[in-house]
């Protein structure tokens, strides 16, 4: 292989590998670039030795991020947190800690459960 072949091949992977040698703030910056759209994709490929391809590629990335951060978030106020198993010693557990922990009433807790349709209620508190 001749020395001009051998430097054009050094030439071409230095060139493919390029992108892979930039950092966040290159990213950032070329993305940023291409977004303005103040200078032509061709002429900013150029400038940091990388394909107009790999410039889309971090244009689309930067705007995605953009997408998202400012995308509206689904509310979660009717999403089941968790599920407790309900039984019957449960229950009296209940009706303890709110009488002596909760410092409430036998009337206020007997309100509660039947507020909530307990089936405890129906037993317990009659």
């Amino acid at each position: 292989m001749s020395t001009s072949n051998i430097t054009l091949l050094h030439q071409t992977l230095k060139a493919s590998h390029a992108a892979h040698s930039l950092n966040s703030t290159d990213r950032q910056k070329i993305a940023m670039q291409a977004i303005k759209g103040d200078i032509p994709v061709s002429h900013v490929a150029d400038h940091y030795n990388v394909s107009r391809k790999f410039i889309y590629k971090q244009k689309n990335k930067a705007l995605g991020g953009v997408d998202y951060a400012f995308k509206e978030l689904p509310s979660d106020d009717n999403k089941v947190l968790y599920h407790i198993p309900v039984t019957k010693k449960w229950l009296e557990q209940a009706v303890l800690a709110s009488i002596f922990t909760c410092r409430a009433s036998y009337q206020g807790v007997s309100d509660f459960f039947q507020l909530f349709g307990s089936y405890y209620s129906r037993y317990f508190f009659r």
